[in-house]
C-alpha cells in the first residue's frame, strides 16, 4: 500500500493555546504525509483559540470538528472528549494511525 493510500486520524485537545495554535495547525499542514483528518476538543477556553481553530477549518477541510468540553475541564477529560468522540461516531476501518497532538 502506497503511503498515500493510508489515512491518519489526529485528536487534539487545546486550552487557551492563542499563542501557539497556528504554529502547531502548521506544522501539521506542512508534514509530508498529508492523508489525514484532524478533530479538536477544547477545553472551554477563553481566548481566541477556537475562533484561530474556526479560521484553519475554512480553508482546510481535513480539520473536521471542534468539540467544546464543558463538563469535565482538564487535559485527560479534554483528550477523553475528544477520544469519546471518535469513538461513537467515527468508523475504526477508516483509519490506519491513529495520534494524539
Amino acid at each position: 500500500m502506497k503511503k498515500s493510500e493510508k489515512k491518519a486520524l489526529i485528536m487534539m485537545a487545546t486550552y487557551n493555546g492563542e499563542e501557539t495554535i497556528r504554529e502547531q495547525l502548521d506544522s501539521i499542514q506542512s508534514q509530508d504525509f498529508q492523508n489525514w483528518e484532524l478533530y479538536i476538543s477544547d477545553d472551554n477556553s477563553s481566548d481566541k483559540t477556537r475562533e484561530i481553530i474556526a479560521e484553519y477549518q475554512q480553508r482546510d477541510s481535513r480539520i473536521k470538528k471542534i468539540l467544546i468540553n464543558k463538563k469535565f475541564h482538564g487535559a485527560y477529560a479534554n483528550y477523553f472528549n475528544v477520544l469519546e468522540y471518535i469513538k461513537n461516531n467515527i468508523s475504526n476501518d477508516y483509519f490506519d494511525y491513529y495520534f494524539y497532538c
